[in-house]
């Protein structure tokens, strides 16, 4: 009895083990963003600083992990913006990857989850960004109190490129 209960057990940890981590995130250099990705929900992400270094892994993460900085404009008022990663070992979710608008506010935070591709010309790129705000308290998505949305262009040069949503 206690052969099979132990088979049990060491089967359970084994089957959990084996099934851990994810990953559902694809990447788009920013010399390759073209037309087809209109209407794409993607996750902007800025150049970072160390952009002399050409990278040529052909795997997500060396792309993603940096927590770049980077200034835009919204209808010509500047806002300084950091990127938040959540990248994990061997997981890593579209969903939980952000930009946060840095902001005096105490008692607001200003978070950009969803954005969507709907321009691209040769130099720059249109995004439609909403622009979810939290209070200092909250703990994750759940804890949005409103949202609004804003048209927003970036030039290229200030891109390494663009998260896509792996199927």
């Amino acid at each position: 009895m206690k052969e099979i209960l132990l088979i049990i057990v060491i089967g359970h940890i084994g089957y959990g083990v084996h099934c851990q981590g994810s990953w559902d995130i694809g990447y788009i250099e920013v010399d390759s963003i073209t037309a087809r990705q209109i209407g794409e929900s993607v996750k902007i992400d800025f150049k970072h600083f160390n952009a002399g270094s050409k990278r040529t892994s052909k795997w997500v993460r060396p792309y993603v992990t940096p927590q770049d900085t980077a200034t835009i404009s919204f209808n010509g008022t500047e806002s300084q913006v950091i990127e938040k990663r959540k990248i994990y070992v061997d997981q890593g979710s579209f969903n939980e990857q952000y930009l946060e608008i840095v902001d005096q506010d105490k008692l607001l935070i200003k978070k950009i989850y969803d954005s969507k591709l709907v321009e691209v010309t040769s130099d720059s790129l249109k995004f439609l960004v909403t622009i979810d705000f939290y209070d200092k308290q909250s703990n994750g998505r759940e804890g949005r109190n409103s949202s609004t949305m804003k048209m927003l262009w970036i030039n290229r040069e200030s891109l390494d490129g663009i998260m896509i949503k792996n199927q």
